[in-house]
């Protein structure tokens, strides 16, 4: 399943050229610091360098202890990750607790911020093959593969930083198979976009089981409402959100960038 196309903002001509990759209406803006990254994935967690990795379904029992230890084992920037964790909505006092006294949606807060140092070679190839399709398509905006190559990985570290706009990954077989962006339009609405799968893994549930997933972690976050902009051409990707609880609307299909995408339908799940 794919959704072509990627949001189209007036921006600096990278970034005109790497929101077409990654196979759907796509963007994430700039806000906070340059070590607060986000690549959220599904399965096994993927430790990629100046990404922020977590799972979205995971066992939270081994947390336990100080939260200062937990940053200390794992060299993150103790005030960095607090603050993470502040904009994730967790209070200060939470702080002063054991891990094992946190909740289960605590826990999982915890979890989903996890800071390492660069974007690595291994992350753009991950990324390149699962989002295949459309970087073949994009390649000729460029002069070779190098140059898009590097502009994809400056897109990923200027513009994957806010927690709340996120690139989730689902995972089979330790192999990225399916991804989208989810980016929080105003408080408890997010948008779902660049929804791609691999083409060798389609027609195996991975996008179904993908959009459910961050269905299920954005309602732990205090989502209400999710929107999506398809094709109305596009009915497989209609009935795989369909499937998901997605809804039809007769409102403007206006993304999160307050861009209106002609020809193209807008679906909301009310949570």
């Amino acid at each position: 399943m794919r959704q072509t196309g990627y949001c189209s903002q007036n921006m600096q001509q990278t970034r005109e050229n790497m929101q077409q990759i990654s196979g759907g209406q796509t963007n994430i803006q700039r806000s906070g610091s340059s070590h607060a990254n986000l690549l959220v994935t599904a399965g096994e967690i993927c430790t990629a360098s100046n990404l922020v990795v977590s799972y979205i379904n995971q066992d939270t029992s081994f947390l336990r202890g100080d939260i200062r230890d937990f940053c200390r084992e794992r060299n993150l920037e103790e005030s960095l990750f607090f603050a993470l964790l502040r904009q994730l909505d967790m209070e200060r006092a939470q702080f002063e607790k054991r891990l094992e006294e946190f909740s289960e949606g605590q826990k999982r807060r915890i979890k989903m911020l996890e800071r390492i140092e660069n974007v690595n070679e291994q992350v753009i190839e991950k990324m390149f093959l699962l989002y295949a399709e459309s970087m073949a398509d994009m390649e000729r905006e460029f002069k070779d593969r190098d140059e898009m190559e590097a502009s994809y990985a400056a897109f990923l570290k200027e513009f994957i930083e806010n927690p709340k706009q996120m690139v989730f990954v689902e995972t089979a077989e330790k192999q990225w198979v399916c991804g989208l962006r989810a980016v929080e339009s105003e408080p408890g609405k997010w948008f779902l976009e660049a929804v791609e799968t691999m083409p060798g893994h389609r027609n195996r549930g991975y996008g179904k089981k993908l959009i459910r997933h961050v269905t299920e972690f954005l309602k732990g976050i205090g989502a209400k409402k999710i929107d999506c902009i398809i094709g109305k051409s596009n009915l497989s990707s209609i009935k795989m959100h369909s499937d998901c609880g997605f809804k039809e609307t007769k409102e403007p299909p206006v993304n999160c960038w307050g861009e209106l995408e002609e020809g193209r339908i807008l679906f909301r799940l009310e949570i």
